[in-house]
């Protein structure tokens, strides 16, 4: 009973400790408005109910996902301030479960798989999954994801294996994300691998590759009957029309860049591109790819040492991480283009491959060098990550969301819904992607207020307007990148109305 309460204490501390560096690394990202695709996502969930917004949508199948944001939407009963510490917490759940798992299934120490969920959290590719309302959809995907991996190393690594565990862990994965889907060709030759060396399981092998089969069938039938076009690609593309091997084949090498730090030029979607980086970021990458060459290296001369049935069982688990990363970086590879958010699970998917081949055992030194190596690269992502973070202003809807936010702060957060009963001038020249009343009155997701806004682009068009003294006046200051209240000041200079 005492080592079940020290577990549960320490597993008790570890969660603490991740939120407490979730909120540290994310505390200036918190929602506070939405913006582009996410503006009516409150509304639409506080006013539609619970089978009409999950199951009859018709743009994408996504139920797991869609039902957490109706909850989320719900719960929080339409505040965004609210809803995003969800967005925070179900992150640190992801980090959680992946300090959980990786030490029970991958044989690694408690320090790495500690470290490995930190540099989760840290991670520069988890942007979009704390600051955008529909970012739940890419966290609940990621959560099955890595339970599905490590579903799929325990059937690899245990000899009664059970396929119905890796299957419910496709299903749900499919059921968060359209995208992991294309994780079926993974657990075939996952199968093939676990039987191969066992004729006498033959029957079995194929009994299990029908099953999967049919479970992949049966998530494209409702893909079909649920979804106007399942072919539906990044801002609202068509696959089938945009789709050409030779865009494939451009978009894959950049996402296989992502893994490795090389971003690209594009940096409304990269942050920051390579030929941007400063020297010390590049000695960083550098350094990062020595260790990656190191581990490898050292990990290729012992599994040639191995015996040959532990050999055959570790090269099948790394055969299914490669896969599994593979299998996601291609099918992010097949629309218009690839956003680095995109590379978060497969990049989380080839730090566990790392971790897991530190701890293949063999020679005590070698294993050493493999651990020193993997921490150094551990230490040098983390590093690399905060660098890019500082970059998050050059991403396509950051400017949108920075003005946004301001406008949020000085509005719904500090008057609530009493904002819509004062009258409000907004000036600024700042052309974001939603209108200003749009950026406003999505604050008030049942319809209850009106919202009454003036935009104006400077101050000397106040001359123009009725009535100032009983209007709430913001500035949008260029310089500091936020609004301010200058009502006050307006009133002072007693600016009256003028023919």
């Amino acid at each position: 009973m005492d080592k079940k309460k020290s577990k549960l204490f320490q597993y008790c501390l570890v969660f603490v400790v991740f939120f407490a560096i979730e909120i540290i690394v994310e505390h200036s990202h918190l929602i506070e408005s939405s913006v582009k695709d996410d503006l009516y996502f409150m509304s639409y969930f506080c006013n539609t109910g619970f089978l009409n917004a999950v199951f009859m949508h018709g743009y994408k199948f996504r139920p797991l996902a869609t039902g957490m944001m109706w909850l989320v939407a719900n719960i929080s009963n339409g505040n965004i301030f609210i809803a995003g510490y969800f967005n925070l917490l179900f992150n640190c759940i992801c980090a959680f479960f992946i300090y959980i798992l990786s030490l029970r299934y991958l044989n690694i120490n408690k320090w790495v798989s500690c470290f490995v969920s930190i540099l989760y959290i840290v991670s520069h590719f988890s942007y979009y999954q704390i600051t955008n309302q529909i970012g739940i959809t890419e966290t609940m995907a990621t959560f099955f994801g890595i339970c599905f991996i490590f579903s799929l190393v325990n059937y690899l690594q245990t000899s009664n294996n059970n396929i119905v565990a890796v299957l419910s862990m496709y299903f749900l994965c499919s059921m968060s994300h359209e995208r992991y889907v294309a994780l079926m060709p993974v657990i075939i030759i996952a199968v093939i691998l676990a039987h191969a060396n066992n004729k006498q399981e033959r029957k079995k092998c194929v009994i299990e590759i029908f099953s999967i089969l049919l479970v992949f069938a049966f998530i494209m039938v409702m893909f079909k009957l649920l979804v106007n076009n399942i072919m539906t690609g990044s801002g609202g593309t068509n696959v089938t029309e945009t789709f050409s091997v030779k865009q494939q084949l451009y978009n894959l090498k950049r996402a296989i860049s992502y893994l490795f730090f090389y971003n690209s030029q594009d940096t409304w979607l990269s942050m920051i591109g390579w030929n941007d980086y400063s020297q010390k970021a590049k000695l960083v990458v550098y350094s990062s790819w020595i260790a990656i060459a190191v581990i490898i290296i050292i990990s290729i001369v012992e599994l040639i040492r191995m015996e040959n049935d532990k050999r055959k069982q570790s090269i099948a688990v790394i055969v299914v991480f490669i896969l599994c990363i593979g299998a996601t970086v291609a099918i992010s590879s097949t629309t218009i283009r690839v956003e680095l958010r995109w590379m978060y699970y497969p990049y989380l998917v080839a730090v566990l491959l790392l971790a897991y081949l530190s701890f293949i055992t063999g020679n005590k030194t070698l294993l050493l060098i493999k651990k020193g190596c993997l921490y150094v690269y551990l230490l040098l992502a983390c590093a690399f990550s905060c660098y890019c973070r500082r970059y998050y202003c050059n991403l396509y809807y950051w400017r949108t969301y920075n003005v946004a936010n301001s406008l949020g702060e000085l509005t719904f957060k500090e008057y609530g819904e009493e904002m819509y009963d004062k009258s409000w001038i907004v000036i600024t020249k700042e052309v974001v992607d939603n209108t200003y009343d749009e950026l406003l009155i999505q604050y008030d997701p049942y319809g209850k207020h009106t919202l009454d806004l003036q935009v104006v682009e400077q101050i000397s068009d106040l001359y123009s307007i009725d009535d100032l003294n009983n209007k709430e006046i913001l500035f949008y200051d260029e310089k500091k990148g936020k609004f301010i209240n200058i009502s006050e000041a307006i009133h002072g200079l007693g600016i009256n109305y003028r023919d």
